[in-house]
């Protein structure tokens, strides 16, 4: 715990002093605007949830694959990196902390769309099945975390990080289904997306906002939180195995 906790106030103060953090946070209303302004001119206000749950999860993977990602490649550039693998902590551990602070701050985007709604176009979003939106926020927000620490510890490797990013992030929307639901896509991307964790998340977050019944919760929330868990562990294996490569080249802050 004292691990968990000193990451989590480490990155506070570094994510505090740097403005470009807040960067997705900043943008996520305006997603929430055009999103919701398009369903409202096509008559379509009863999908408005649709343009809710869009804005928050891409504010969630943005925090996850943009900011979160960054981590190690800024140790590496302010040559910190080192003093962080000298202490006793796991340094996995202290990664896992450190992206799961940044990816929850992605959670604003809920009440920042909630608010566009409520503002700009006087409709409001009822929420229907607080648990099951409140379980599958805190579940997004782990698994979002745990791919972070893989996408941390490929992106540190590699100069041309933010062309990758940018590569990846948005066909990795459209596949997941976060605004036009994955049921939509052709039939043979279809398992695709049920690989992706933003899929399930998106359903789940869809169905609590929705007045009918919510059907095979906790197998839906399971797969989340199993995609998460997975990415997890495959990220921390990812990072023994980048941290020896970069102690063997000697080049752990070059």
């Amino acid at each position: 715990m004292r691990a968990i906790q000193g990451a989590i106030r480490v990155q506070f103060e570094i994510t505090r002093h740097n403005v470009m953090d807040y960067y997705w946070m900043l943008l996520i209303p305006f997603f929430a605007l055009i999103f919701m302004a398009v369903l409202v001119q096509s008559g379509r206000s009863d999908l408005l949830a649709y343009a809710l749950v869009g804005p928050l999860l891409v504010g969630v993977g943005q925090m996850a694959f943009y900011v979160a990602s960054e981590v190690l490649s800024r140790d590496r550039e302010t040559q910190t990196l080192e003093l962080e693998l000298a202490t006793p902590a796991p340094f996995a551990l202290v990664v896992a902390s450190r992206t799961m602070l940044l990816t929850s701050a992605g959670l604003l985007g809920f009440a920042e769309s909630w608010l566009v709604a409520r503002v700009v176009f006087n409709e409001t979003i009822e929420v229907h099945h607080a648990g099951v939106l409140v379980a599958s926020l805190v579940a997004t927000t782990f698994a979002a975390a745990g791919t972070a620490v893989i996408t941390s510890a490929l992106f540190s490797l590699t100069r041309s990080a933010r062309s990758m990013q940018n590569t990846v992030t948005y066909p990795l929307y459209v596949l997941a289904g976060v605004m036009v639901p994955a049921a939509f896509l052709p039939d043979w991307l279809e398992p695709v997306s049920k690989v992706i964790f933003l899929s399930w998340s998106a359903d789940l977050l869809r169905d609590a906002l929705s007045a009918e019944s919510v059907n095979d919760f906790a197998p839906r929330l399971g797969a989340v939180l199993g995609l998460g868990a997975a990415a997890l562990v495959a990220g921390s294996l990812l990072l023994g195995r980048m941290v020896d490569h970069l102690r063997h080249q000697g080049r752990l802050g070059i």
